[in-house]
């Protein structure tokens, strides 16, 4: 297990180092024709006037990063996702697929999280930063939403591509900010009431 360990970081290694000769930087910010730049996605529904948008960067300045240049998944369900897997790799335009028994973090990682909570819902998270990537699925069906997810949201920029330095889910997102903007609301609407309640009404 460390051996494999130890192996995924090294690959991962070389070919950051591979990929980063004569290339752009790993994280680019945002295209200068800003209507190019997608819209906040939460789940299946469209949220640019939600107060999600609130929470998250504004779309002019929603950054973009280039995946890890190597491709790793759970060897415990090797079989369903070294397909998906190796859709990924083919995606990103790398050759480094290995399966391993826990993420080594240095990769784009998938796995099945066998999460279904009943009563509850199934569903995906796709988390990418400049140091790696992770795609989890609470089972095979999401896993292929996810994947779908995953390839929809690259940008391709010549011989390589770009994803959203951000959190794509299926699941709801309650966000911080959605928190302080309602109790904002109700604090201005408690003020009103009060102010309406003192101002003397005419006779």
């Amino acid at each position: 297990m460390r051996r494999t360990y130890a192996l995924a970081c090294s690959l991962a290694m070389i070919a950051m180092l591979g990929c980063q000769r004569d290339s752009p930087p790993l994280i680019s910010g945002p295209p200068a024709d800003s209507s190019t730049t997608r819209e906040p996605y939460v789940g299946d529904r469209d949220v640019s006037d939600d107060a999600f948008v609130s929470s998250t960067r504004s779309r002019t300045s929603l950054a973009s990063v280039r995946p890890f240049p190597i491709v790793m998944y759970d060897s415990a369900n090797k079989e369903q996702l070294k397909p998906y897997a190796e859709r990924i790799a083919k995606l990103i335009g790398v050759k480094v697929v290995q399966a391993s028994p826990r993420n080594p973090v240095c990769c784009v990682w998938l796995e099945l999280t066998r999460w279904t909570p009943n009563p509850g819902k199934q569903g995906y998270i796709i988390n990418n930063q400049a140091g790696g990537s992770i795609i989890q699925a609470s089972d095979e069906e999401q896993l292929r939403l996810a994947i779908e997810r995953f390839e929809s949201s690259a940008q391709r920029h010549g011989d390589y591509v770009e994803v959203p330095a951000a959190l794509l889910t299926s699941y709801d997102v309650y966000a911080q900010a959605n928190v302080t903007e309602q109790s904002d609301a109700r604090e201005t609407s408690a003020q009103s009431v009060l102010k309406s309640e003192s101002t003397p009404r005419s006779p």
